[in-house]
């Protein structure tokens, strides 16, 4: 009995577990943990730290920028001395510009408060482009200070289109001149040359007409005076042409008759193969083309000068045409004039778009066109159906096709009328 207790107590404590290891080992791996959640804990507080250290840089350099724009860099107005509570005098009006500041914030504060363009540009163009009709229907519904006032944005992006569309004209007119500039050099310059050299064919067919005449061809004394190398280049040269030997000055110039259909090919010239005339022809020519520029060049002015009016005039009937169309919408007829104002913005940035993708892929012109055309009917028809509650979009497509088809007859008719108006100015 005692040997088989003794091997059951020594069994069992066999059995046993080692309660002490299986405990260090928890409180080790507890202790672990606890590190872990505390480093966890203390790069999340570090985060936290660091997220409102920026945060607060942040706002201080916005509290810094609104105070440049609130808080004048003096305290009373150089105008009227009147103390300032603002960045306008409450008294004369007058801004509290700041004198010593740099060059691009003149044009910054410029344009900040003539057309009220600081960040509010940014944010109207992106809502113009991404949500046809949101802007008509932010300011009809009262919210005026949040986005760029229409008109001034329609003033603002016609000014720069119109003086993008007129250097690109002008642009283009200068390379067209460019050959003509050229061609006229050059053929200043082959007439010299010609003149100064013996011309055996002219002389043989001197030679068989009566020798004891003096033999003079006089050119027209205005021709020659407009090149007086010429004339002293043909008074350099005596030739002798009589039987008793002596040398006479004889003038001797070639005329159009002399020389028809000869060529010169000359690198420099943009034409392989240009005529050669006589000085008085030369001068025609040239008079005839610098009346033509200056006839052009006026009829470009006339129309820079009148162009911008007449869309303005324009934006009045398309909003009367948007009042007929969607009479039944109840929106009254300055909400319209509104829409139009946005939907011209709008076309003016696309027809910019359209003019240098045709500049710089010309073969693709009639592609562009169609793309321009299907694009602004396609915002049309969005930009209605968001601005006129309960039109649907069968609806809107067909009253925006037939607004734009209608409008394209008017500005037509306009512009032809203005082409004969600024030609009987000009007096063409």
């Amino acid at each position: 009995m005692n040997i088989e207790n003794r091997i059951l107590t020594a069994s069992g404590t066999d059995k046993k577990p080692d309660v002490s290891g299986g405990e260090e080992a928890q409180e080790a791996g507890q202790k672990k943990k606890t590190g872990k959640k505390a480093a966890g804990e203390r790069l999340k507080e570090r985060a936290r730290r660091r997220k409102a250290l920026i945060l607060k840089q942040l706002e201080q350099k916005r509290l810094r920028r609104v105070r440049r724009k609130t808080v004048p860099a003096y305290t009373h107005c150089k105008n009227c001395g009147t103390e300032l509570k603002g960045m306008y005098c409450h008294r004369c009006g007058q801004y509290a510009l700041d004198v010593e500041q740099p060059f691009w914030k003149y044009i910054k504060q410029y344009f900040e408060n003539a057309y009220s363009f600081d960040n509010k540009i940014w944010i109207t163009l992106w809502m113009l482009f991404r949500r046809p009709g949101f802007l008509t229907t932010e300011f009809n519904s009262g919210k005026i200070v949040s986005y760029v006032h229409p008109m001034k944005l329609l003033m603002f992006i016609s000014l720069l289109f119109f003086l993008f569309f007129f250097i690109k004209v002008g642009k283009e007119l200068d390379t067209l001149k460019v050959a003509t500039d050229n061609l006229s050099e050059t053929t200043f310059t082959d007439i010299a040359s010609s003149i100064k050299e013996e011309d055996e064919g002219l002389y043989t067919s001197l030679a068989h007409q009566d020798k004891t005449e003096t033999v003079a061809i006089v050119a027209d004394s205005s021709s020659l005076a407009m090149y007086p190398e010429l004339f002293e280049i043909i008074e350099c040269s005596p030739t002798k042409i009589s039987d008793n030997g002596k040398r006479q000055d004889t003038l001797l110039v070639k005329t159009s008759e002399l020389i028809t259909g000869r060529t010169e090919y000359v690198p420099e010239q943009t034409w392989k193969g240009a005529p050669l005339y006589a000085p008085g022809q030369n001068m025609e020519a040239r008079a005839l083309n610098n009346q033509k520029d200056i006839i052009f060049s006026t009829f470009l002015g006339e129309a820079g000068k009148w162009t911008p009016i007449l869309v303005l005039l324009l934006t009045p009937f398309m909003a009367l045409l948007c009042r007929i169309f969607y009479h039944r919408c109840r929106v009254g007829y300055m909400g319209n004039f509104v829409f139009v104002l946005h939907l011209n913005s709008l076309a003016f940035i696309a027809l910019t778009v359209f003019i240098l993708l045709c500049t710089y892929l010309p073969d693709q012109g009639r592609i562009w066109s169609w793309l321009f055309l299907l694009y602004m009917i396609f915002y049309t028809t969005v930009a209605s159906h968001r601005v006129y509650p309960g039109t649907g979009w069968v609806k809107s497509a067909v009253k925006s096709l037939l607004m734009w088809f209608i409008f394209l007859i008017v500005i037509s008719i306009a512009v032809l009328i203005l082409t004969i108006i600024i030609a009987a100015r000009i007096n063409i």
